[in-house]
């Protein structure tokens, strides 16, 4: 959507299991998958990270499998963000090329997906692992997401 120049987009639903967090109730028995009451879906990160980015400069991302993930980079200050995505349900290695100085990777996959949904703000708030950004390789589980901050 950046690349086409969408300029801003809805979201239809904030609350429920077709919103960004459920509803204090949770969900009822008839919905489409479990939830529990108040948590926060994995969309509501993406949406967070990409609020977090509103008016950085997007930058060409070069992908060799286009359908497997799904992305974009965009540089803010004397940083560049990547935010990825894996599309498919099994287990991907990510390498990412051309990037400076040190990385802070935030993984949001099965692993980490307890304290993101559960406590979503502290889930956030919490320090990125850390390391370099030369030939930088990420191993995506199924339906992962992943911020890196380079700088």
């Amino acid at each position: 959507l950046a690349a086409a120049g969408v300029a801003s987009a809805t979201y239809y639903e904030t609350s429920g299991w077709r919103g960004i967090v459920e509803t204090e109730r949770g969900s009822p028995p008839s919905a489409p998958f479990r939830s529990l009451p108040g948590m926060a879906f994995p969309v509501y990160h993406v949406l967070a990270d990409v609020c977090e980015l509103r008016g950085a400069d997007l930058v060409a991302l070069e992908q060799s499998d286009d359908e497997a993930v799904q992305g974009c980079a965009v540089r803010h200050g004397d940083t560049l963000t990547v935010l990825l995505a894996n599309t498919t349900p099994k287990s991907l290695r990510v390498v990412l090329r051309g990037l400076e100085g040190a990385a802070e990777v935030r993984l949001l996959d099965e692993t980490t997906a307890p304290d993101a949904l559960l406590d979503p703000l502290v889930f956030r708030a919490d320090v990125p692992a850390r390391g370099a950004t030369a030939g930088l390789s990420i191993d995506l589980l199924p339906y992962a997401t992943v911020r890196v901050d380079a700088s």
